[in-house]
C-alpha cells in the first residue's frame, strides 16, 4: 500500500492553480518566494493553537501530577493512520496493565511480561509469515499476491 493522504490533500490545490492558470508560474517560482504566498485554510490557525497549547497544558500536567493519566504527545498523532490502526491495541494494553496493577500489583505486572511480549511477538511473525508467503507467491508465479490485512480497518 502506498501512502495517499498527502497527495490528495495537494490535489485539489494542484487543480485550483490549473483553473486559474497560475500552475506553471507557481512552479517556477523560488522556495522563498512560495512561502510568502502562503494562506492557511479557514480553522487551521485554530486548531494548531490549540494542539500547541494542550501539548503545553498536559506537558505542565504530566510534569506537577504524578498521577496525571494523558500523554502530550497524543496531541502529535491524534489524527494519523498509526493511531487509527493502533489504538485498539494500545487501549487493550493499558487496560491489562491497569487491571494487573490494581488487583495483583508490580508482582503481577512482573510475572505478566513474559506472556505480553509473546502476544506482540506472534502478532509480528503472523504477519512475517503472510509477508514471506506472499513473496515467495510473487518468485514462483510473477504476479503480486492477494493483499492480506492484518491491521484492523
Amino acid at each position: 500500500m502506498l501512502p495517499k493522504l498527502p497527495f490528495q490533500a495537494v490535489e485539489p490545490e494542484v487543480l485550483k492553480l490549473k483553473a486559474v492558470d497560475l500552475l506553471t508560474e507557481a512552479e517556477t517560482l523560488p522556495w522563498y518566494s512560495r512561502i510568502g504566498d502562503l494562506r492557511p485554510k479557514k480553522g487551521f490557525l485554530g486548531a494548531a493553537a490549540f494542539g500547541f497549547f494542550g501539548v503545553l497544558i498536559f506537558s505542565f500536567l504530566r510534569l506537577r501530577l504524578p498521577r496525571w493519566p494523558l500523554h502530550p504527545v497524543l496531541f502529535l498523532v491524534w489524527v494519523t493512520w498509526p493511531m487509527y490502526v493502533g489504538s485498539y491495541s494500545i487501549l487493550l494494553g493499558w487496560l491489562i496493565k491497569t487491571l494487573s496493577v490494581r488487583f495483583g500489583g508490580n508482582a503481577l505486572v512482573q510475572r505478566l511480561k513474559p506472556f505480553m511480549y509473546g502476544v506482540i511477538g506472534a502478532e509480528i511473525l503472523g504477519a512475517l509469515v503472510f509477508m514471506v508467503a506472499g513473496g515467495i507467491y510473487f518468485l514462483a508465479t510473477g504476479k503480486p499476491p492477494i493483499a492480506y490485512r492484518y491491521f484492523p480497518r
